[in-house]
């Protein structure tokens, strides 16, 4: 069984956060033979399995360029003579949509565009090509400085569209896996709803549940050490748990309840 770690108000820190926002361009790209084998597209077929279906739209430099020299100050870093591309991604995309009825959630295999003013105003859905291009180039925190550093380092990404989905606030979980144990869980969203407030047999669920996953996911993965991100809902009794995404086991992820500093990884699953 899993202990059950209720923590305080005040541990919601934003220790990984801050850490973000002063990192240099060069320790980005010294991380990023880390980061890159938990984009999307170098996930193994087991591992997404288990997550939700994603359609892959493969970039070309073109397409590339044409999106970051529509960034609003990013120009000077694209060759903006690639645009006449957008239109023909456009299309590509329609095509692509047309296979989701209820809509899409856009994101390259790296990041996605959630700090777009444009996100909260769709709701994050997407139903038509037009709309994931606005998307990604109003993205300045996530999708500027993916497309930079991949021009850069000659990484050409992915875009994914995921079947459109509900996600509740309060019902993603963070999880540190190190040499393959699992070494923590923690609430996601400090700021939403305490998961506390579930109650202890909940709790108790969930964090069966979670232990049973990592059986499979420590099997299936294709690192040694990783953070991953899990969304559960309840169905009665019972518990689901879907992956999210990856992301590495550095201090640059944040921690969530956990301390890269004191490094309290303790095996427990912490929440508010």
């Amino acid at each position: 069984m899993m202990a059950l770690c209720p923590q305080p108000k005040a541990r919601a820190s934003a220790e990984a956060r801050e850490a973000r926002r002063t990192v240099p361009w060069s320790r980005l790209d010294e991380r990023f033979p880390a980061v890159k084998p938990t984009f999307l597209e170098h996930w193994p077929p087991e591992l997404r399995r288990w997550s939700m279906p994603a359609e892959a739209v493969p970039l070309g430099w073109a397409e590339v360029h044409a999106l970051g020299a529509r960034l609003p100050g990013m120009a000077q870093h694209f060759e903006g003579h690639y645009r006449r591309a957008l239109p023909e991604l456009v299309k590509r995309l329609d095509a692509a949509l047309a296979g989701f009825p209820e809509g899409a959630f856009v994101r390259l295999g790296s990041t996605s565009p959630k700090d777009s003013p444009l996100f909260p105003m769709l709701g994050g859905r997407v139903r038509q090509g037009d709309q994931v291009i606005r998307l990604l180039t109003s993205s300045q925190a996530r999708i500027a400085p993916a497309l930079r550093q991949a021009v850069r380092l000659t990484y050409l990404p992915t875009l994914f569209l995921r079947p459109w989905r509900e996600i509740p606030r309060g019902s993603e979980l963070r999880c540190f896996m190190r040499g393959r144990r699992l070494i923590g869980v923690s609430q996601y969203d400090l700021a939403g709803p305490a998961l506390s407030d579930l109650g202890r047999d909940k709790l108790d669920a969930l964090g069966a549940e979670i232990v049973s996953f990592f059986s499979f996911f420590r099997r299936a993965v294709h690192l040694e050490d990783v953070v991953f991100d899990l969304i559960f809902a309840f169905a009665g009794t019972q518990v689901q748990l879907t992956l999210l995404e990856l992301n590495p086991l550095d201090s640059l992820t944040d921690g969530c309840l956990f301390s890269w500093r004191e490094d309290d990884f303790d095996g427990g699953f912490r929440y508010l």
